[in-house]
């Protein structure tokens, strides 16, 4: 990225940054192997209203709830299932994995 374009991204960054979004001022150069990188404190994709990484989270958060009412699931006269252990781990590891996306996501 150019440095005129870095200044101008800087710019929009810190008049929209209230708001969570960034604004681009005219597509980014893209060159045939290479890659381009934007680091700003969080990162939404879509609209004001819905941002689909925001999605990911809740669906992190529905992924930790199965798992724990699957290991806390019984039938009468059977108990909890032999899997309940396996299932309260998914559980920690999905809570894990928001709390490593939730800072840049949301």
């Amino acid at each position: 990225m150019s440095e005129s374009m870095a200044q101008n991204v800087d710019k929009l960054s810190a008049r929209k940054r209230d708001r969570g979004f960034v604004h681009y001022p005219q597509k980014l150069p893209t060159k045939t192997g290479s890659s381009n990188h934007c680091r700003t404190s969080n990162c939404p994709v879509g609209t004001e209203k819905t941002n689909a990484l925001t999605m990911l989270l809740d669906t992190i958060d529905l992924l930790a709830e199965l798992a724990s009412q699957c290991a806390s699931h019984t039938h009468p006269g059977t108990g909890a299932p032999v899997q309940s252990g396996a299932f309260t781990q998914t559980a920690t590891k999905a809570g894990t994995t928001k709390g490593k996306y939730a800072a840049i996501i949301a």
